[in-house]
């Protein structure tokens, strides 16, 4: 379903959007704010910087937040871990989707299943 939902914004990859910047609010208040900010990272950071982000949290584990890349407003947007493990969890699934091997990021697969089951 969230790739169903990316694609209102679209992704690098999918530069169709079906839905503006500026309506973020109208998809909040459909699947909710946590989900809608989810969607969000992952039509506006990439992949590489996903993983390497996930590669430096496994070297600094006591780290909260990342700073990512933010494609749409050209700057960067702070994410806690549990944040960026959910986010790779996604960008996991997505390269999964599309046939992208998933062997070269076993780290990542490691640090979503820690995080994931991390308390809150």
């Amino acid at each position: 379903m969230l790739f169903a939902v990316a694609r209102r914004y679209g992704t690098a990859s999918f530069q169709h959007s079906t839905l503006a910047w500026s309506e973020r609010d109208k998809l909040r208040a459909v699947i909710g704010e946590a989900a809608e900010e989810l969607v969000y990272m992952f039509c506006t950071t990439s992949a590489a910087e996903v993983w390497t982000a996930v590669k430096s949290s496994a070297k600094e584990q006591a780290r909260e937040s990342f700073e990512l890349g933010d494609s749409h407003t050209k700057g960067t947007q702070r994410v806690s871990a549990r944040q960026l493990a959910q986010l790779a969890e996604v960008k996991l699934a997505n390269q999964a989707e599309q046939g992208i091997k998933i062997k070269a990021i076993r780290g990542a697969i490691r640090f979503v299943i820690m995080n994931s089951l991390a308390p809150s």
